[in-house]
């Protein structure tokens, strides 16, 4: 379900899927970004790319255009546990979106005190939602 002003991050590895947590737009700016995307988010695989690490750009795409959603972590799950993961390996998490976009869920930096970021890489001008499906990047955490 497309559009939903909330959405649930899920970790796919070898156990199988598990529930991080739901998450929603801190602004109305990342509300209006965060509407083309799907209602569950299923980040698979994993990057060191400094680039994507940062919310850069892409370096697989240079024509990708890149937005940033600024996400609170919502009542279910603990995503912020799963973000610091990321942090401590010093990776992002990937999905990739259907229309061929990628999802990067930024690792959260040290002190805890900043929101949760997803940057976004598209060719068009509005990333697709639906199932988001993983595409590899580096071996998994």
């Amino acid at each position: 379900d497309c559009g939903s002003s909330s959405f649930e991050v899920w970790v796919r590895n070898e156990k199988g899927e598990e529930f991080c947590g739901d998450v929603v737009p801190a602004s109305a700016g990342s509300a209006t970004t965060a509407r083309a995307l799907p209602a569950k988010l299923v980040f698979s695989a994993y990057t060191r790319e400094p680039a994507l690490l940062t919310g850069a750009r892409d370096p697989s795409r240079p024509s990708a255009r890149v937005r940033r959603v600024l996400l609170t972590a919502g009542a279910r799950g603990a995503i912020a546990g799963f973000q610091g993961y990321l942090e401590g390996r010093g990776k992002a998490a990937v999905a990739s979106l259907p229309d061929g976009g990628r999802c990067v869920l930024l690792p959260r930096p040290t002190g805890g005190g900043a929101p949760h970021e997803l940057a976004l890489y598209a060719e068009d001008d509005e990333p697709r939602g639906g199932a988001a499906a993983a595409q590899d990047d580096d071996e998994d955490p």
